[in-house]
């Protein structure tokens, strides 16, 4: 179980739908008047959030640098059984992947 607090603003681990290994921030978290932790609890399963984070490839830029991705509506890994993408983890929940890699999953990650 992560001691991680999901909020807007937590550093987050998403997997693109390209399976590509991105550090992320939180800008939204879909879970009604609860707190992240009591859907948790009441669900069984983290909520979904939006999120941002940087284009893995360095050819992406815009007049800013490099291009910004979002994910909407992001489930937690856990929730797809094995994890196939477009999802996200706590980094203390995937410490072996590496960012900007591809990651393939071939069982659930445990909370």
């Amino acid at each position: 179980m992560s001691t991680s607090k999901l909020q807007i603003g937590t550093h987050v681990i998403a997997v693109t739908p390209e399976r590509v290994a991105v550090n992320a921030l939180v800008e939204v978290v879909h879970k009604g008047t609860d707190t992240a932790e009591e859907h948790k609890e009441k669900y069984g399963q983290w909520p979904c959030i939006n999120l941002i984070y940087l284009q893995p490839d360095p050819n992406m830029k815009d007049q800013y640098g490099r291009q910004k991705g979002h994910m909407s509506s992001c489930s937690h890994g856990n929730v797809q059984g094995v994890p196939q993408g477009y999802c996200w983890f706590f980094p203390e929940e995937v410490p072996n992947v590496e960012i900007g890699e591809v990651v393939f999953f071939d069982k659930p990650v445990s909370e």
